[in-house]
């Protein structure tokens, strides 16, 4: 049935229609005539109206429109001030025509008008002119090339950046350095996480359907708050469209490992098809009632009836292909007086199952194991997204607008592990099934306001409010015992956490407020040549975050005598923990419930921070130098509230307070070379806050089978200093080469270790000192330009690359031992998720075939990344790296005429094993591995 699946798949896809490769091409020149002299007009736009088609002119004022169908157009040239020309062009088939245009001036509209359009900053293009023009380092990548490279997440699109990877998916890592070294805003504002391990939200949260572009920002600017050193992700959502439209799109989804096969979980209700739980995971109202304070324990409450009103077990049904769906519709209404109010909205709903078997396993110094697990997990996760945007024009320059993003994002997840347990010290067999719900609500406004003569005065504003919620309801996990070494197994009564059921709430509340004013003026000059400007721009910025971190366990006490009635005296069934854990056996009294007592459960954090900026950019040489220098000063105040766990619950809250004030200077510099490449540097200082959890010096186990977690309340602000050399070649539109050197040196780095504990335990401690140094690479080329060939298949070929190579290294300090003895392996090592190199390349073959609206294109894109440590050894147990990956991706996206699309995605086509691996003296031990799948996407879509 899955090959049938797949069959069906591809052959919608390249069934689509025939092809014609006799198409035309047009070439030329745009100039103007400057007393008697042709001089090149760049960026002019070129277009022909009947085939959608068009381009911008290189900086000598060429273009080149290949693949056009034979046939009468009307060929339209344009640029701002100057008069717009209308040329009637015939093409036959397989012509090459070259048509010049000589623009002129129209000093009417100069005087008169001002030329009003909307920039697409979905378009690679003119986000290549901004980067170029700019006067600080910065990187984009828009919607039209998030498409191209089949990408459906935020998450998934930063992987095609340079020198950015993912670390199981979510963990950011940007040169070397991971999530407390990055920040994630969505226009401009902070946005909350409702992840509470992570301090960027997870951003396979954030679907591209509502990215209209995503800024990654490497150098420190002053502007924004000063906690990142590796990058600032800025999500630029979509905003009112030019002209009214509604879309419509449905996807569908299989996977080698999963679909049709074997899928065991929790029986579900509707809602949570949908990603909501609904009412059946509830804590029950008796236990939820009686309060933590007195501890939930039915032997001491007389009469107790049963609490629960769902069972155990889970179904074992087959993995169905994926659903998507969505839809989009945006509009703008001219309200004259260059006035106008548009409004874009986006709502999508996706579900997927994954399956993944593997092994899992913690050794010893002498590669004898500790646990020693083959598992499988079950995967059911959906992701909603509600998306809008409302965007008055009051005038040219004057402009407010309203977002609003909610996303709601589930997991119902069955893990089963079966294998050795040294502690235990029998064979076992554990399940454990917990549901996770991740909600989000951004509400933003931005406003945008130009003054005085020549728009030289500009105010920009941006104020949010964030709230996150994160829940596990009704986490149920029972653990059995192989007792006699002969393959059956015994519930665990050794452990009386072992068997139990769990809930969890974190809420955070995020208030983000940014005000800049920005002055222009002319001051080498009198004239007003743009080249002569400078700017100054200054600001402040307010945040304040607070979290609410709350859990409960409730622990099944079984009877363990060993005689013929007591049912847990039997050899159990794992699949069926309801035969057990019923009713019946609880009004028998052969088990109890007991509520585990924990004070340090619950704790409150909070963050608040105020800062103000100021920024100088001018050119100490016309036009060619430009230098920045920037400063910011922060005042931070980080508090936790928060008991251990031999506080008593009526007594008082423990507090631990973080309080900071810092200058982070900025000095940054521009040469510009010549027109088409320029020579960028930038050096700065920043500082990482501890994360709340880090912070809390309470103790929490993330997953079965896993270390055993404690925050540590000595924590203090790490600081970092960057450096960044930068070349940036633009030899034609939509091109670019460029070579980055980089340098960071970390101060007090926050660092997670392993600690020689009774169990494994693993905290968080200020270390001495850190480096990551390399370089960057980044190559994109229209291949007929790149072999210079005319042929118009060939310049419809477009290539992309990137590359980077990282040293880095972090020294340990053994001295803090106020959470135990610091034993790690290694003083001396890289940093923690740093690869060594990373590398992205594509190749996209563009085809025009039967009507003028019909396109398809063939993408073929290939990542690799260098192993990386994910845990550090103690006791000479040798560090844990995650093994090189290799990924390839087959993305077919066709346009069938004006309304209709059709995509076919094949993802991870090699299904390489995802594995961790020790290396020991005598040989390498795999302590965890798994693999995903190849994925076959299909998605079609209707616009109009």
């Amino acid at each position: 049935m899955l090959k049938q699946y797949i069959f069906i798949l591809i052959s919608l896809a390249l069934g689509a229609g025939s092809l014609n490769a006799q198409n035309a091409k047009l070439t030329g020149t745009i100039s103007e005539d400057v007393e008697g002299v042709a001089q090149a007009v760049p960026f002019a736009n070129v277009a022909i109206l009947e085939s959608m088609q068009g381009t911008t002119t290189d900086f000598d004022g060429n273009y080149t429109i290949n693949n056009i169908i034979p046939g009468q157009y009307t060929m339209v040239v344009s640029f701002m001030g100057y008069k717009a020309d209308t040329i009637r062009v015939d093409f036959e088939s397989g012509e090459s025509k070259k048509q010049n245009v000589a623009m002129v001036k129209n000093m009417q509209l100069l005087k008169e008008f001002e030329v009003e359009a909307k920039v697409n900053r979905e378009s690679a293009n003119i986000l290549l002119l901004e980067q170029k023009n700019a006067s600080e380092i910065k990187q984009s990548i828009g919607a039209q090339e998030l498409s191209n490279k089949g990408v459906s997440d935020v998450a998934d699109g930063l992987t095609k950046v340079t020198g950015i990877t993912m670390v199981e998916g979510r963990d950011l890592f940007v040169r070397g350095l991971g999530d407390r070294y990055n920040m994630a805003t969505f226009n401009g504002g902070l946005i909350a996480s409702p992840n509470p391990d992570l301090k960027v939200i997870p951003l396979d949260l954030i679907p591209t359907d509502i990215v209209q572009s995503i800024s990654i920002d490497k150098v420190y600017m002053p502007r924004y708050f000063a906690d990142y050193a590796g990058a600032r992700i800025d999500i630029v959502s979509k905003d009112y469209p030019e002209k009214p439209f509604l879309k419509a799109e449905l996807n569908t989804s299989i996977n080698s490992r999963t679909t049709f096969k074997d899928f065991r979980n929790r029986p579900d209700g509707k809602k949570e098809f949908l990603g909501y739980d609904g009412t059946n995971r509830d804590m029950p109202a008796v236990i939820e009632k009686y309060g933590k304070n007195n501890g939930y324990e039915t032997s001491k409450i007389e009469d107790q009836d049963y609490p629960y009103t769902t069972g155990l077990n889970q179904t074992n049904r087959q993995a169905m292909p994926t659903t998507g769906l969505l839809i989009a519709q945006g509009n703008y209404k001219d309200l004259g007086s260059k006035s106008g109010l548009g409004f874009s909205v986006v709502g999508s709903f996706d579900n997927k199952y994954q399956t993944k078997e593997g092994v899992d396993r913690v050794l010893k110094k002498d590669r004898a194991a500790n646990t020693d697990y083959t598992y499988t997990a079950h995967e059911y996760t959906t992701n909603t997204t509600l998306y809008g945007n409302l965007f008055y024009k009051i005038n040219r320059t004057n402009s407010v607008s309203y977002n609003v993003l909610f996303i709601n994002s589930s997991e119902n997840n069955s893990t089963t592990h079966e294998g050795f347990n040294n502690d235990q010290g029998y064979d076992l067999i554990t399940v454990r099934n917990p549901f996770f719900q991740d909600q989000m609500m951004n509400h933003q406004m931005v406003g945008k306001h130009l003054f005085g003569d020549q728009d030289k005065l500009a105010v920009n504003w941006n104020a949010s409010y964030s709230k996150a919620t994160n829940k596990e309801k009704d986490r149920i996990q029972n653990v059995w015992l192989d007792l006699e070494d002969d393959n059956n197994y015994y519930y665990n009564t050794l452990d009386v956490a072992s068997n139990h059921r769990f809930w969890s709430g974190l809420e955070e509340n995020q208030v983000n407020v940014n005000g800049e004013v920005a002055y222009k003026f002319n001051y080498l000059s009198k004239s007003n040549d743009n080249s002569n400007q400078g700017r100054v721009y200054g600001g402040a910025s307010f945040l304040s975050k607070a979290r609410d971190y709350d859990w409960r366990q409730v622990n099944y006490r079984i009877d363990n005598t060993l005689n013929s009635d007591n049912p847990f005296g039997q050899v159990a069934d794992p699949l069926n923990p309801d035969n057990e854990l019923n009713q019946k056996n609880y009004e028998e009294g052969w088990y109890d419930f007991k509520e585990q007592k924990d004070p340090s459960s619950k704790y409150f954090a909070s963050l608040d921070i105020v800062g103000a900026y100021a920024n100088f950019d001018y050119y100490l040489v016309p036009s060619r130098f430009q230098l920045q220098l920037g400063v910011r000063v922060e005042q931070s105040t980080q508090t936790i509230r928060y008991k251990t766990l031999s506080d008593l619950y009526a007594g008082p809250y423990r507090e631990n307070t973080l309080d900071t004030i810092n200058l982070f200077p900025v000095l940054g510099g521009k040469l510009v070379i010549n027109n088409e490449s320029n020579l960028r540097f930038s050096f700065s200082q920043t500082t990482s806050r501890p994360m709340f959890r880090e912070f809390a010096p309470i103790q929490y186990l993330p997953y079965f089978g896993g270390i055993q977690e404690e925050g540590n309340a000595n924590l203090k602000n790490g600081y970092s200093y960057n450096g960044d050399l930068k070349y940036e070649l633009f030899p034609e539109i939509g091109e670019k080469f460029t070579f980055t050197v980089f340098g960071k040196y970390l101060y007090n780095p926050i660092e997670r270790i392993r600690m020689e504990a009774a169990t494994p335990l693993a905290t968080y401690i200020n270390t001495d000192n850190a480096v990551a140094a390399g370089f960057e690479v980044e190559y994109t080329k229209n291949f007929g330009n790149l072999i210079k060939a005319d042929s118009g298949w060939t310049r419809n070929i477009f290539v992309g690359a990137n590359f980077s190579w990282l040293y880095s290294r972090i020294i340990i300090d053994t001295t803090d031992k106020s959470k135990g003895t610091i034993n790690v392996t290694n003083l001396d090592r890289p940093l923690q998720g740093a690869s060594p190199f990373l590398a992205n390349a594509d190749i996209t073959y563009r085809l025009n075939w039967n009507e003028r609206t019909n396109q398809t294109d063939f993408t073929l894109s290939y990542n690799v990344f260098g192993k990386r440590i994910t845990d550090a050894g103690i006791l000479g147990i040798p560090d844990t790296y995650e093994m090189s990956v290799n990924t390839v991706d087959f993305i077919l996206r066709n346009r069938l005429g004006k309304n209709f699309s059709l995509d076919l995605k094949v993802m991870n086509i090699l299904d390489p094993e995802i594995r961790k691996e020790q290396s020991f003296v005598d040989g390498n031990e795999v302590v965890n591995s798994y693999q995903r799948g190849v994925a076959f996407a299909l998605k079609l879509g209707y616009s109009f």
